[in-house]
Order: structure tokens, then sequence, then C-alpha cells
């Protein structure tokens, strides 16, 4: 069983710790799996959309410099400087360890690792619910991200295909996530009366679409 979303513990989680994580989960159940959804779209989607810590602000000028062109007497620069020549109210710098390509390739392959349990098929079966069904469509958001255009998830895959030729890449992913949606949405239970945020009654039909950047999906029932 997984611990709750809010727990301070679990908001920085990478990769690796995830798939930790959800080997305790029984993603077969609804509420586990959306939980367990939550904290990975924290982890691929929230940071990446996440502004700042420090916001960013434009930089002080010196006495003497036109607020409106910047322009300043002197040969000043315009940037207000500290008694080291820095601008006291940037940011500290920070310095990150670069990635190299079998780390990029490591993490790309653990995440689809995580896509795949996430989007099992396995033990799927009977007639569930609208609101059942509504709880494991958002991983198809993940999914999505996992394979779309962007140049970091771009520059993983690449560093998988370089260094692990056989390595099936984002197709299986793409697959799996064609798989998963028409097999969780074809299990709705249509004759409900009951509207829902997908569901429609009226037209007896479930409806979701996703997307990435160049990448989309759609699915019906």
């Amino acid at each position: 069983m997984l611990y709750t979303f809010s727990d301070s513990e679990y908001a920085d989680m990478d990769p690796f710790e995830f798939k930790e994580l959800l080997n305790t989960a029984n993603i077969q159940d609804p509420q586990e799996a959306s939980q367990a959804n939550e904290i990975l779209s924290a982890m691929m989607l929230e940071a990446e959309q996440a502004p700042p810590l420090i916001p960013t602000r434009p930089p002080k000028l010196s006495e003497g410099c036109d607020e409106a062109t910047g322009d300043c007497q002197d040969g000043e620069d315009g940037q207000g400087a500290g008694a080291d020549g820095d601008n006291p109210t940037d940011p500290p710098e920070t310095t990150t360890k670069a990635m190299t390509k079998e780390d990029l390739a490591k993490e790309q392959l653990t995440v689809q690792s995580i896509m795949s349990t996430m989007m099992s098929v396995d033990g799927v079966k009977g007639i569930r619910t609208a609101e059942e069904v509504e709880l494991r469509l958002p991983v198809a958001i993940v999914g999505a991200n996992v394979v779309s255009a962007k140049e970091e998830t771009k520059k993983k895959w690449d560093a998988v295909y370089e260094l692990h030729k056989n390595e099936e890449g984002a197709i299986k992913t793409v697959r799996e996530l064609q798989e998963f949606m028409l097999a969780y949405v074809g299990q709705t239970n249509i004759s409900s009366p009951t509207r829902t945020k997908y569901f429609d009654p009226d037209t007896d039909s479930m409806k979701y679409a996703t997307s990435g950047e160049n990448f989309g999906r759609s699915w019906s029932y």
C-alpha cells in the first residue's frame, strides 16, 4: 500500500525511488493506482512546470542611469553591484552535475519500466463504473509526456537507442499506452445514467484524449 501523497518524504522522489515504492502498491486497485499516479505526475510533470523558487527580477540600476532605456553615464553598465561586483539581489548560483549518456538512458529505461507497470492490463476484466475507470485515465497524461518530442525527452531516448540497441524504445510505451486506454475505456458501464467528467449518458459514450509535444491520442467507447 502506498503512503499518502501529502507526505513530504515523497514530494521530491526520483524515478528509481518511485519504482521501489511502486513494488508495494496494488495497481489493479483503482484507489491505489490513482494515488500512485498523483506521485508520478508530481515527479514527471509538475517539476517541469514549477516556477522558480526565487522570482526573476530586473537588475538594480546604478545612480545616473535612465530606467526606461538602461543607458548610463560615465560608462556604467547600469547594474548595481555589491562589494564583490555582483548584483546583491541575484540568487546564489548553484551547480548540478551533468548527466552522462548512460545516466540519461538508465533513467529513461527506469521511467519506461514504471509506465509498463502503471499501464499494465493484466487482470483487467469485467465492467467498471465510469468513476472507477476515470481514476486510471490520468496516467495517460504521463505516458504521453514520456514519448513527447520535447528536447530533454529526445536526448534521453537518443541515449537509449545508442547505448541499449536491444531495447525497443519509445514505441513500446506508445503501444502499451494504446492497449491500456482501449482496455480501460472499453470496461466502462455505458448503460449508467450518471454523468461524469468523461462519460455522457445521453450518448452512452466515454471519451478521453491526451497529448504531449508532437503527440496526441484520443479514445472513445
